[in-house]
């Protein structure tokens, strides 16, 4: 059983009169075209115990709503008092938070969306692709640890969110046995296609980002797909989810980097 989760990130709408922790929602990958929430043929059922906080590791259908490596869900964004903001997830549903909405973003997982892809894709404009123009699929994507220490003795319970990552410089230290590979980045915040930054990660910590979110030999590992950052291009950088929840304060429209075009 894979030790690990990734989960892909929708637009999504609440089908109206869906309640409680299971109810339906459309997918909304594009903001030139509405999905019908009232076609049953789109309808994606959705189960809010079923995540990595919540649900059996191998039943997951959808990442929680904004939960740091320690389990605890970060703050919403404040507007203007200089807080930092919280780097929210899942946001559609109705239970268990009262933050969340009727239209949103849904981050499914890399199986439960690939099984609904024909309805996700039916609700896209003729004009949209998946990943959507202008962001790479690792920017929509979330990856999440098992909580056990047998099966992840370092990152157990661990979450983190991919960026396209640019390396302006890397100091390599020891200290003791301990290696740090310390590197100064900027950090693109899709759909604005702006970069943030310089920010300084320890590539080896990950409490600040996952050194090695590739399992070697698993030819079926959907992270092996992705093209990660080096010194010398730019790629993927999956940020501890908590770390990457500081970089945006006050900030309440972007509310953080994983905001799939088509929410609104």
């Amino acid at each position: 059983m894979a030790k690990k989760k990734l989960f892909l990130g929708i637009g999504a709408f609440l089908v109206p009169g869906g309640a409680g922790h299971k109810f339906d929602v459309v997918a909304h990958l594009y903001n030139g075209h509405a999905p019908d929430p009232s076609d049953a043929k789109l309808r994606i059922p959705i189960d809010l115990k079923q995540t990595p906080t919540k649900g059996a590791w191998d039943g997951v259908q959808i990442d929680d709503r904004g939960y740091d490596h320690r389990k605890q869900r970060l703050p919403l964004p404040e507007k203007s008092d200089g807080k930092p903001g919280g780097l929210l997830v899942t946001t559609v549903g109705t239970d268990p938070h009262p933050d969340a909405t009727e239209k949103g973003a849904a981050y499914l997982e890399y199986k439960f969306f690939h099984d609904h892809k024909d309805k996700i894709y039916k609700t896209a404009d003729p004009k949209a692709v998946w990943p959507p123009l202008g962001f790479e699929e690792y920017e929509l994507a979330t990856l999440v640890y098992q909580d056990d220490t047998g099966a992840n003795p370092i990152k157990h319970g661990m979450r983190y969110v991919g960026f396209k990552a640019t390396i302006h410089d890397l100091v390599e230290v020891s200290v003791g046995s301990l290696k740090r590979r310390l590197a100064k980045v900027s950090l693109r915040w899709a759909p604005v296609d702006e970069w943030r930054g310089p920010f300084w990660v320890d590539l080896n910590d990950p409490a600040d980002c996952d050194p090695d979110p590739v399992d070697a030999g698993d030819l079926e590992d959907p992270v092996a797909g992705y093209s990660l950052v080096t010194k010398d291009k730019p790629g993927a950088l999956f940020v501890n989810l908590q770390r990457a929840s500081v970089f945006s304060p006050g900030d309440a429209a972007l509310r953080g980097p994983k905001l799939p075009i088509g929410m609104g």
